[in-house]
């Protein structure tokens, strides 16, 4: 995806399962879901991230404007279809609406279902500091894309009316990940020293993503 110009738009459809009713969260996402999207005018990506370890998941769709965004969502995130997915859940889902200043994936050709390895890092931002905060992400995230040239992908998602920013790293190999920890590591320092956060960044890791 490296010939794509950001700025994008994108949502981001969160819920948590019981880990043992993961597979079949993941069967109703890829068989209905993720075709739903597919080809739409404007999607950029479509991505569905899970742990198996703490059953929560995740659905992300990149579009190339707000409006392609909005019409999108009106028949893939829908009431009837998150529907689908409520004897399943654990507590309710969460759809938020982020910019996407930067999103450089270089994973080649790699596609389907359980392809990739993942992890996020949310920043909490504290809004006097949002933009001297969403600036240092963006020029980490920026030098992450630009250290490894393939097998890797970072994204940065930013809403101020939540003051969230999310960083998304999406990699073809545990060691491609892990080679990028310590960048990570220096940034989360960094804000915490500048207090530019409400709280500490969180990370989370994801073992299951498919990619279309």
């Amino acid at each position: 995806m490296t010939g794509h110009n950001p700025p994008y738009f994108a949502r981001i459809i969160s819920l948590k399962t019981n880990p043992e009713d993961l597979d079949t969260l993941l069967t109703i996402y890829r068989t209905s879901s993720m075709p739903m999207v597919a080809g739409l005018p404007g999607l950029v990506l479509v991505a569905g991230v899970a742990s198996r370890r703490t059953g929560q998941a995740s659905s992300i769709t990149v579009w190339e404007t707000a409006e392609d965004r909005e019409r999108g969502g009106i028949n893939a995130e829908s009431a009837d279809n998150l529907s689908l997915y409520a004897p399943l859940m654990v507590g309710s889902y969460v759809r938020d609406a982020y910019d996407v200043p930067v999103c450089d994936l270089r994973l080649g050709s790699t596609r389907g279902f359980g392809v990739l390895l993942g992890r996020t890092m949310t920043e909490d931002i504290e809004p006097p500091h949002w933009d001297a905060a969403t600036k240092a992400l963006q020029q980490m995230a920026r030098s992450l894309s630009t250290a490894e040239a393939d097998g890797y992908g970072v994204m940065v998602f930013e809403s101020r009316a939540l003051s969230r920013a999310v960083l998304i790293e999406l990699a073809t190999s545990r060691g491609v990940l892990e080679a990028q920890a310590p960048a990570t590591r220096a940034h989360r320092s960094a804000a915490r020293a500048a207090r530019h956060l409400r709280r500490p960044a969180t990370t989370e890791a994801f073992d299951v993503i498919d990619l279309a």
